[in-house]
């Protein structure tokens, strides 16, 4: 923060040099800062929930083992990780190549900007554990859905070979493991994970509510702001490379926000599709205790509808999609009324 006041003296400033923009360009670097900070003051405070959330997904595991290769998956994760932090890098690295070579004091702005540039690696970084923890409670459900389509499936075939189903009690055939056999016990392990799954999901939201709000919002300030410097540096003609940079950082703040929403998206649509999954079982012929179960399945998941959101004011749906384009270009007006479209970002003349 010391740093970009005293890039606001225009006299020596390096990247605040369009007085008509700087207190836009102020904010939008000082957003960087303020979540970061944020974030770190905060996470102490969360880390019961977040051994609520490892916890909860260790007891899921228990009840129904993964369907899944977990060395895959953990590799197919770092692979998406260092993948998606590689090209963050790169992006910063030519942005202080940019910068670096328009001014002529290049201690003073690495000075001024080199903690600015740690901290907006850092705001990616942060936006990991929620879309992580997201797919985890998403691939546990997908192993919840599997076992429902193969014991329906097997239920299906039954009924229609005018067989009694291959569902039994468990107290009287205590070995009845299989996992298209739908028992007593092993739909009460699915009501189990059910209640796992939701209590998850909520300590997912309460440890990362700070977090989600503050990113959420650096998407919008960002998503306004780097299209206006687009738009001002193209009606000025200016400098290609640094307009090359911010429809590279455009697209990058557009995929934060696509990935954080697909991926709370997928897990509730894999969720609604274990509900659909327990109502196809209603319809089928079933022995009488294995129907209460599962009318007892069917009521919990039709009543525990999970969603993620922060502090329960934003849901994390599609929905956002069209609310923040709303909302961009709405902004985005306002800001062309204020600042115009005078001078340029980047100032090449030094």
């Amino acid at each position: 923060m010391i740093g970009l006041c005293d890039d606001l003296d225009a006299d020596r400033s390096i990247r605040m040099q369009n007085p008509n923009i700087k207190y836009i360009i102020f904010f939008d670097l000082g957003e960087i800062i303020a979540t970061v900070f944020v974030g770190i003051v905060t996470a102490p405070f969360k880390l019961k929930y977040f051994w609520k959330i490892l916890n909860g997904l260790g007891r899921m595991d228990l009840i129904l083992a993964p369907h899944y290769s977990t060395v895959d998956e953990r590799r197919r994760c770092l692979i998406t990780i260092a993948s998606t932090l590689t090209v963050i890098s790169s992006i910063l690295i030519y942005d202080v190549i940019l910068w670096s070579l328009n001014t002529s004091q290049l201690s003073v702005f690495l000075q001024r900007f080199t903690t600015l540039y740690i901290t907006y690696f850092l705001v990616f970084v942060q936006q990991i554990p929620f879309c992580f923890f997201a797919r985890l409670i998403r691939r546990r459900i997908e192993g919840l859905n599997y076992a429902l389509d193969l014991g329906l499936t097997t239920v299906q075939k039954n009924n229609v070979n005018n067989q009694w189903v291959s569902c039994v009690k468990s107290r009287n055939y205590k070995n009845a493991k299989s996992v298209d056999v739908f028992s007593y016990d092993r739909l009460n392990d699915f009501m189990k994970l059910v209640e796992e799954t939701d209590d998850v999901v909520e300590a997912v939201n309460d440890f990362c509510s700070v977090h989600t709000l503050l990113i959420l919002l650096s998407c919008l300030l960002h998503l306004v702001v780097t299209p206006y410097f687009v738009l001002l540096e193209v009606t000025n003609r200016g400098y290609v490379p640094f307009i090359i940079l911010l429809i590279a950082l455009a697209v990058v703040h557009i995929a934060r926000l696509i990935t954080i929403v697909e991926t709370c998206q997928r897990c509730c649509d894999e969720y609604q599709r274990t509900v659909n999954l327990a109502l196809k079982l209603l319809t089928c012929e079933l022995l009488p205790e294995v129907k209460e179960q599962v009318e007892i399945l069917t009521v919990q998941l039709s009543s525990k509808k999970i969603k993620f959101t922060s502090f329960g004011m934003i849901k994390i749906s599609r929905s956002i999609l069209t609310a923040f384009g709303g909302s961009v270009t709405t902004f985005l007006v306002i800001l062309l009324q204020y600042g115009g479209l005078r001078g340029n970002v980047f100032n090449t003349e030094k």
